[in-house]
C-alpha cells in the first residue's frame, strides 16, 4: 500500500524522479524512484540533519513545529513534508516543476498514508 501511493504521487507528479517515505532516523521506510532519480537512501542520509536543523530552529525561536521544507538544486527541486511527527514524505522532481503541485501531490500522498501508520 505505500509503495502503491509513493508510485501515484510519482506519477501524477510531471518531472518526478522519486517519492520517498524517511523515517526521523533518516532510515528508507519505502520508495518509488523513476531511471536516474538520486538514490533515495542519500536523499534520506542528507536530509535527516537538515530536519533536526528546522525543528531546533523552531522550538528555540518559537516558529513552531516543522511544517515542510523545499529545496531547490540546479538539477532538481525537492519537498519534504510531514506525514505524522516521526515520518515525512519527500519527493524529488525536476528544477523546473511547479512548488505548489509539488506540494499538493505531497500533501495528498501524506493524508493517505498517515492512517496505514497508525
Amino acid at each position: 500500500m505505500l509503495r502503491a501511493v509513493l508510485e501515484e504521487a510519482g506519477r501524477r507528479l510531471p518531472g518526478c524522479a522519486a517519492a520517498v517515505l524517511v523515517g526521523s532516523d533518516g532510515m528508507v521506510i519505502e520508495k518509488w524512484t523513476a531511471p536516474g532519480a538520486p538514490p533515495a537512501d542519500d536523499l534520506a542520509a542528507e536530509l535527516t540533519p537538515v530536519l533536526r536543523s528546522i525543528q531546533t530552529l523552531g522550538r528555540n525561536t518559537g516558529g513552531g513545529p516543522f511544517r515542510e521544507m523545499i529545496v531547490g538544486l540546479e538539477a532538481w527541486t525537492c519537498l519534504m513534508h510531514p506525514v505524522n511527527s516521526e515520518t515525512y514524505v519527500v519527493l524529488v522532481a525536476r528544477h523546473d516543476s511547479v512548488p505548489g503541485r509539488i506540494r499538493y501531490e505531497a500533501a495528498r500522498a501524506a493524508s493517505r498514508i498517515e492512517p496505514e501508520l497508525r
